[in-house]
């Protein structure tokens, strides 16, 4: 087994930093930052969160009232308000506009192509036509990911989890975003699995809230998920009052959901991604560009998981970024002792799978990738989606398109089978004794 305790990970993709600012520039004026919120100005948790932010920029040297004003605007939930205090932003010519969900950067986008634009709480920015994509974003906005789809399919699973005899399930969402609709897709394609009935209830307002809430509740077996929206996050008190009323159990895609009495959720930390903003805005004030940033929803996300599991495993991890001179990788990984390898995915290094086995083989490493192809090439193990299914939904889709469907009105789904893949052979090598419940898992065992 192994004794050091210490992994190193190997992550693919876009670079870890901009490019190098003059950070040690004077900041002699005072500069100035827009904050278009989706919340009410008397509501908590949106003064907690914008604290996050100030306290994040204070912590970089950015001190409200010595060399930074910041000018925010509230729009509670409301789209002629996000329209309005927008273009009220751009006027004032800021530096930089902090952006809060998909609701605030539409509008922002379509009044100015130049001032810099952090965004949080958005779901799907390439869809909703924010950047170009997650890697090199291309214009005047980046920001952070709230989640991926994915995790909409786990709200569904810890419903059936906590509420074993629900049958139906309302799903609440606004159809008028992007995410939206693919939250709800990621929900309908593992629906089948859990043999739950849905129905999706339009956002929109409080009273049309309450009808369809009152409706759905009316047959008996029914559960509630609450998709990711400013509408929702306005109407929470409403939607929890409405769950508790007709008996409903309810996940909810933020914690301040059960904070105001909802049974459940599961969620990134929303407060984190504000602390996070803060650097951003930082970097900019300093003289970067957010046209070429770090995709947060790969490489430093990824970063984050996996940093947290191996502070709950007591490991230490190291984290090489983009290294394409692989032997050079492999030279660092052992002048760190690491006692083991992570291979994130990523085009580049799932194309050279093969490569990276043969190197964790030769420096005898125990090693994970995320195909089966890496474990075949000597590799110790494998976990990742199965690929086979996607090409299966690819199959169902191209049929549905031939019969007229359009591919606008068909959601992205998520890879919801992963499989897991062992070398039993690798592991004598490295003197590994593979417990029998982890090869018991294995989908195969490769000797």
């Amino acid at each position: 087994m192994m004794r050091r305790r210490e992994f190193i990970t190997l992550l693919g993709g876009a670079a870890c930093g901009w490019p190098l600012a003059a950070r040690a520039q004077q900041r002699e004026r005072t500069r100035r930052i827009g904050v278009l919120q989706s919340l009410a100005a008397d509501d908590p948790e949106g003064q907690a969160r914008l604290s996050a932010f100030a306290q994040s920029l204070q912590q970089l040297g950015w001190t409200i009232g010595r060399n930074v004003q910041i000018d925010t605007r509230w729009a509670a939930g409301d789209a002629e308000r996000f329209r309005r205090y927008a273009a009220e932003l751009v006027a004032l010519a800021p530096d930089v506009i902090l952006a809060v969900g998909a609701a605030a950067v539409g509008p922002l986008r379509q009044v100015t192509r130049t001032v810099p634009i952090v965004f949080v709480n958005t779901s799907d920015p390439v869809g909703a036509g924010f950047v170009e994509s997650l890697a090199r974003p291309g214009g005047n906005a980046t920001g952070f990911l709230l989640y991926e789809y994915g995790i909409s399919g786990k709200w569904l699973e810890l419903l059936k989890e906590i509420a074993p005899r629900v049958m139906r399930v309302a799903v609440l969402r606004d159809s008028a975003l992007a995410a939206g609709t693919g939250q709800l897709g990621a929900i309908q394609a593992v629906a089948p699995s859990f043999g739950v009935e849905l129905r999706p209830v339009d956002v929109r307002d409080a009273p049309e809230i309450e009808r369809a809430v009152a409706a759905f509740a009316r047959a008996s077996d029914g559960g509630l998920i609450v998709t990711g929206s400013t509408l929702a996050l306005v109407h929470r008190d409403l939607i929890v009052t409405l769950a508790a009323r007709h008996k409903l159990p309810a996940v909810y895609f933020q914690r301040v959901f059960v904070t105001s009495g909802g049974l459940i959720s599961y969620a990134p930390d929303q407060i984190d991604q504000f602390r996070r903003a803060g650097g951003y805005v930082d970097r900019i004030l300093n003289g970067e560009k957010p046209v070429d940033p770090t995709d947060p929803a790969s490489s430093e996300a990824t970063t984050r998981n996996l940093q947290t599991a191996a502070r709950s495993l007591g490991l230490e991890l190291h984290v090489i970024n983009n290294d394409r001179d692989f032997e050079a990788a492999f030279a660092k990984l052992t002048q760190l002792r690491a006692g083991g390898l992570v291979i994130s995915g990523g085009p580049f290094l799932i194309a050279r799978q093969e490569q990276l086995a043969a190197l964790a083989v030769r420096h005898a490493v125990p090693a994970v990738g995320e195909t089966r192809e890496f474990v075949a090439a000597g590799g110790l193990m494998s976990y990742g989606g199965r690929i086979t299914d996607a090409y299966r939904l690819v199959g169902v889709y191209a049929a549905r398109i031939l019969k007229g469907e359009k591919p606008g009105e068909l959601p992205v789904q998520q890879a919801t089978n992963v499989e897991m893949f062992l070398n039993l052979k690798a592991a004598k090598a490295l003197g590994i004794t593979v417990p029998l419940p982890l090869s018991g898992r294995a989908d195969e065992l490769i000797e």
